[in-house]
């Protein structure tokens, strides 16, 4: 049942539903009718069925299905298809037949009117009747695809701006990128700007570019098409081109093009408000030539987007229009130019006009402001920009030639723009008197530049002065020793050659101190090293064509004497004083002159000197000579006179004296001096001259006598008594009975004309005091030691000049060749005995005495000895005598060491006190502050002038002094010898015993002559007169007046330690951290020694190391300096010599000579002290020869830094070693500076504290 009911439902399905179903939408039945092929059969069998079939076309109706009209389908049977006619366009739909349904973008029936949509846009603007579109202020209408995307070009609004646009150029060296130079430029113009450049060795560009855009607000509101909407900065680019000067034609040559996006802005991401771009080519490489241009643009473009959506499709993106923006260019131009200006002259000087000058200063010796002026300066490339002026002061410099001292540091200068009409020229007035430089530099646009250089000496307050205390105006021709004013006639005829000189007497210090007329060096190049590395035309200097080659002043030095250039002379008359106003002849520039004058016996000329100096200051002065042609008359004989010899007078100032009278006058210029000699004549015939001497004549300045011969207001008087000294014809005792004498006498006027006379004297032995030979007698040998002995001898009770003769020792000995050595020894006549000291033990010695009257010859005698030493005894001590010796000082030395802390801990002993007393330094390291401290002393007579005193002055001084400050006079009984430490030229230093102290004993040596027991009695005085007492110079004890076989003597303190030399030398290979402050310590403490010595007015001369001694405690004494100019460390310079200077440690002002050697000198020697201390005791200058020195410190030439010295040390030795003296400080500077890196403590050290 079941399967019937489904076959029944399928049929049904079929029939109504199937048709049905393949027909949907708006359709409809119609009839047709159609034709189908039937077939019936014609044979049949029962077994087989229809066995043919006959077929025929059988037409007949049905029913079919189709769309309604206005609808369509597309082949699927269904009609939801409507049919618009026409068609609907612009996007339009058909919805129904002739009903169209239009997008946003058209309407109408059939869509045919377009409308504002994303299709035709209309932003920003308005759209009228939704259709028609008004572009908003400062937009234009693209096309109507577009739609409002064209920027006005007139809306500077939409327009960027360029803010910053900055371009530089540099060169950068590549291994350290060090910039060697770099051009920066900002573009302020919004069309160009120019630059000039003289470098040509570019590697890097760099651009700096910021752009602004302001943008239009208020914007309509966007339509419902318009997605998004952005406007601003789309667009920086940056480009670079050089050209060329073109080789023909008018158009440049192009060289190189580079083009630089700027990144972060683009028409899809606009800047809406501000771009900034940074580019940094260091890759730049391009060939730079003479007048090449590099220009550079900034462009920057605004813009922007807009975004539309199809509203018709859901809002989905449609299109992307872009805005067409405006852009703004701004360009800046490099021109390089490598040509400096020039100068008219230099081109062509025809065509040069006569008033345009390179530099010129019209006055170039003035006293008025420095007023330049120049002119006709050119530059065919850039142009001339400006001028700029500098002053300079010249100073000079170690080889004393004028230069620019600070060449970068001008005292005066302008800058002055070139202009084609009237230059405003500066002036300037200096502050001081000097020789100045004045520079101008010539610039043109590229900073080429060319710089002339002109001098100037300017002064409106020196003047010319006389030098009266070292220098004179004299008449050299004249006789020198009666001061110039008398000379002697021509010896035939009248025509006398007069010389004049004036060295030294006419100076203007200002122009000599300054070396003003000095050679002037060339300007010093400056920044070559800059030059070097690459930046070009950087090297500030003076060509050699630019430079100063017009006279009066030049590079050259001018010639002068003492800022002296002209030199006058007038011959005037002697009654004239007044300076002459007219008839002045020109004489060569020296200073002396020689003519030839009229002048007859008794004539008198006045000679005027008038001194110009380079600013025209003068200065003159005179002189007055006399012409004395008639010798002196010379009587021996006189009515009423007692004149001729008289032996052996009673009242004569020597022991045995006779005299001779006579009269000597002069009618002209007066007797000036008389001139004797004594002459022997023996048995032989043989004369011999024994002793001859001057002495004034009889003279006073009294004019009230009625035999006064008055001659520049002194009276000469015609009585003339000549004392003898018996003692000077002293003879040989061989002579004494057979030798005759007689007294040569010459009288002098003051022109040197003399006359002379002969007085017989007779035989010798009429003499008193030489009636026999009454010498030394009965010579022995006393005390012998192993190195020493006493020689004693006898002398007559009665005096004689044989009696008060030196007493001359002979000391021989031979030596290991068999060679015969001898040794010279003086005492006083009235010795009886002389120790000789330092002998060679077990060596024979042979002794002899001679005799030698003062001012004559030694004479033999027939005394003579020979003596040996002893041999020198053992001082060995046993073992076990070692060991108890040293037991002993143990148990001794920690019994006191035990006794002393009691004492300390109880205030017993004060340490602090006592090392006050003794001026005690102790040095050790500590960290505090730093502060003034420590012992000082004042120094309120502290003057340059009294430390400039005469070393001459003080000898005759001190040397004359015969009045001994008690408390410093010894009795030789209380000086025991012990040895000698040093024998010199002068002295001998002997290590002595005074009352049980060591002492150190100064003494004349064996054969001293009177001139060094003078020298002797002036180091007494000046030792215990002036010296006075300080802790670090060696102390002064007392002396010795009363031993009259070693005569005078001086005690010193005793310094265990030796020299500061061997001090040093012995801690040379151990320098310890004690050693190293102990170094500080005696520093300071020759730094305060000196100070003292500086306040009495004492120069040193000869400061070194080995003239310091140190004591036990290492305490500092300062010895070898005295009231002359000495040789060696102890002051033992032989009497009479030339000075030996010791040139390594000298300043170079006294390397000649130290006569005028002061506190400054000293002070460079202190330098090369210091320098020893911090090398240990090294020699300075070790590798230089003496005489090659002095060139080398002119050229700055100076001890490196020693090993254990700081620079604070080094510096203060530096500033000693100034060349000029002036620059050096005083030793109360280096006191004070030296103080500063001291603190006291609250015990008795010093400390020193090392910065």
């Amino acid at each position: 049942m079941v399967r019937y009911i489904a076959c029944f439902t399928i049929l049904v399905v079929w029939l109504f539903v199937v048709p049905t179903d393949a027909w949907q939408g708006h359709y409809e039945t119609y009839l047709v009718r159609r034709e189908r092929l039937n077939s019936y059969c014609i044979c049949w069998y029962w077994w087989w069925g229809c066995s043919y079939f006959r077929h025929y076309w059988e037409t007949y109706y049905t029913y079919e299905y189709r769309c309604s009209a206005g609808w369509f389908h597309n082949g699927d049977q269904n009609c939801n298809r409507p049919i618009c006619s026409p068609d609907c366009a612009n996007g339009g739909t058909c919805t129904s037949p002739n009903q169209c349904s239009c997008p946003s973008t058209s309407q109408g029936p059939y869509c045919r009117k377009l409308t504002c949509s994303y299709a035709r846009p209309c932003y920003p603007g308005e759209c009228l009747d939704d259709v028609s579109c008004r572009c908003s202020e400062g937009f234009s209408l693209n096309s109507t695809s577009n739609g409002c995307t064209n920027f006005i070009e007139s809306e500077k609004r939409l327009q960027p701006q360029i803010v910053q646009s900055n371009v530089s150029i540099k060169n950068i060296r590549r291994f350290d990128n060090r910039i060697n130079f770099m051009f920066v430029l900002e573009i302020l113009d919004v069309n160009s700007s120019l630059v000039w450049s003289n470098q040509r060795e570019f590697n890097n560009l760099k651009f700096e570019m910021k752009a602004l855009f302001d943008g239009i607000d208020n914007l309509p509101n966007r339509p419902n098409y318009v997605h998004e909407n952005k406007i601003g900065i789309v667009q920086n680019i940056i480009t670079a081109n050089v050209s060329k000067i073109p080789r023909r034609g008018s158009v440049r040559d192009s060289g190189s093009f580079k083009e630089y996006a700027c990144q972060g802005v683009a028409r899809n991401s606009p800047k809406e408000e501000s771009a900034t771009c940074v580019i940094d080519d260091d890759q730049f490489v391009t060939l730079i030539e003479h007048g090449d241009w590099l220009t550079v643009q900034f462009r920057s473009t605004s813009g922007g987007f807009q975004e539309l959506r199809n509203t018709d499709r859901q809002s989905e993106p449609y299109a992307t229009k872009y805005y067409n923006g405006l852009s703004v260019i701004k360009t800046v131009e490099f021109r390089f130019d490598f040509i400096a200006p020039i100068h008219c002259s230099e081109d062509d000087k025809r065509t040069c006009p006569t008033n345009d000058t390179i530099l010129d200063i019209p006055d170039v010796y003035t006293k008025n402001p420095i007023r330049p002026r120049w002119l006709g300066w050119t530059d065919e490339l850039s142009g001339v920009g400006e001028y700029y002026m500098e002053v300079f002061k010249l100073g000079p410099n170690r080889d004393e030639r004028l230069v620019e001292t600070t060449p970068l540091n001008p005292e005066f200068f302008a800058t002055i723009p070139h202009t084609n009409g009237t230059i405003q020229y500066p002036e300037y007035r200096p502050s001081a008197p000097g020789m100045y430089s004045v520079l101008l530099e010539v610039r043109d646009f590229s900073n080429n530049s060319r710089i002339a250089r002109r001098f100037v000496l300017y002064d409106a307050t020196s003047s010319i002065s006389l030098n009266n205390k070292t220098a004179k105006l004299y008449v050299s021709s004249a006789v020198e020793e009666t001061g110039y004013t008398w000379q002697t006639p021509a010896a035939t005829g009248n025509q006398v050659t007069v010389s004049v000189a004036w060295p030294n007497y006419f100076v203007n210090h200002v122009h000599e101190d300054g070396l003003f007329l000095g050679e002037i060096e060339h300007y010093p190049i400056q920044f070559k090293e800059i030059q070097d590395d690459g930046v070009l035309f950087s090297q500030k200097y003076v060509a050699d064509v630019l430079d100063d080659n017009v006279e009066p002043r030049t590079r050259k030095a001018i010639s002068n004497f003492h800022g002296i250039v002209k030199y006058e002379i007038f011959w005037g008359s002697t009654v004239d004083t007044r300076e002459p106003t007219s008839g002045w002849e020109i004489i060569p520039l020296k200073e002396s002159f020689t003519a030839t004058r009229i002048l007859a016996d008794g004539d008198t000329l006045r000679v005027w000197i008038r001194a110009t100096d380079i600013i025209g200051n003068t200065k003159a002065d005179s002189t007055v000579v006399t012409i004395d042609g008639t010798p002196p008359i010379l009587q021996t004989n006189h009515p009423g006179k007692d004149y001729g010899l008289k032996r052996n007078i009673a009242d004569g100032p020597y022991n045995f004296s006779s005299k001779i009278t006579f009269a000597a006058s002069d009618s002209s210029s007066g007797v000036h001096k008389i001139g004797f000699k004594a002459i022997v004549k023996t048995q032989s015939g043989e004369t011999k001259a024994m002793y001859s001497n001057f002495t004034a004549a009889n003279m006073q300045e009294d004019l009230s006598s009625a035999f006064c011969k008055i001659v520049d207001r002194v009276c000469f008087l015609p009585d003339q008594t000549l004392y003898l000294d018996n003692c000077w014809l002293t003879v040989t005792k061989s002579d004494l009975d057979t030798a005759t004498a007689m007294m040569e006498v010459t009288v002098y006027n003051q022109a040197m004309l003399y006359t002379s006379t002969m007085f017989d004297i007779g035989p010798i032995n009429n003499l008193q005091g030489l009636e026999k030979y009454n010498g030394p007698q009965n010579l022995r040998v006393v005390n012998k030691t192993p190195t020493g002995f006493r020689i004693e001898w006898d002398l007559p009770s009665r005096e004689s000049c044989y009696g008060r003769a030196d007493i001359v020792i002979i000391l021989s000995r031979k030596n290991s060749n068999g060679q015969e050595v001898l040794h010279t020894f003086y005492t006083p006549g009235t010795s009886m005995f002389f120790d000789i000291l330092g002998l060679t033990p077990e060596t024979e010695y042979t002794l002899g005495l001679n005799i030698q009257s003062q001012g004559g010859s030694a004479q033999k005698t027939d005394l003579a000895v020979t003596a040996r030493t002893e041999k020198q005894e053992s001082g060995g001590v046993s073992i076990g005598g070692i060991i108890g010796a040293v037991i002993g000082v143990l148990a001794v030395v920690a019994i006191v060491v035990f006794v002393m802390v009691i004492l300390i801990r109880r205030g017993v002993i004060r340490p602090a006190e006592r090392a006050r007393e003794v001026g005690r330094r102790i040095s050790r390291r500590v960290r505090q502050s730093r502060m003034f401290g420590g012992e000082t002393h004042s120094n309120p007579s502290y003057s340059e002038q009294r430390a400039g005193s005469m070393a001459a002055e003080e000898l005759y001084l001190y040397g004359g002094m015969d009045t001994y400050a008690s408390k410093s006079v010894l009795s030789r009984k209380d000086i025991v010898f012990e040895s000698v430490i040093k024998s010199g030229h002068f002295a001998n230093i002997y290590k002595a015993k005074y009352q049980g102290k060591t002492v150190v004993a100064k003494t004349l040596k064996e054969n001293y002559a009177t001139n060094d027991e003078f020298l002797m009695k002036a180091k007494i005085n000046f030792s215990s007169e002036k010296v006075g007492d300080h802790p670090n110079v060696l102390k002064y004890l007392g002396s010795v007046l009363d031993d009259t076989n070693m005569g005078p003597f001086i005690l010193y303190e005793y310094c265990e330690n030796g020299t500061l030399k061997e001090y040093l030398a012995q801690h040379k290979s151990n320098v310890t951290m004690e050693i190293q402050e102990t170094l500080f310590r005696i520093g300071l403490d020759i730094a305060k020694g000196m100070e003292y010595l500086a306040g009495k007015g004492i120069t040193h001369r000869r400061l070194a190391a080995r003239n310091i001694l140190m004591t036990f405690l290492n305490e500092v004494k300062i010895y070898g300096f005295g009231p002359q100019p000495e040789e060696e460390g102890d002051g033992d310079a032989e009497s009479g010599k030339k000075e030996r200077i010791p040139i390594k440690w000298m300043a170079p002002e006294c390397m000649s000579s130290t006569k005028n050697a002061d506190e400054k000198s000293d002070v460079w020697s202190f330098g090369v002290v210091l320098w020893e201390v911090f090398t240990l005791g090294e020699s300075p200058y070790e590798n230089v020869r003496s005489r090659d020195l002095p060139d080398r410190l002119k050229k700055n030439v100076r001890l490196h830094k020693p090993e254990h010295s700081d620079d604070v040390w080094y510096g203060v030795m530096t500033k000693c070693w100034a060349f000029q003296s002036k620059k050096r400080p005083t030793f109360a500077d280096i006191r004070t500076e030296l103080n500063t890196m001291f603190v006291a403590s609250p015990g008795d050290d010093y400390y020193y504290y090392k910065r």
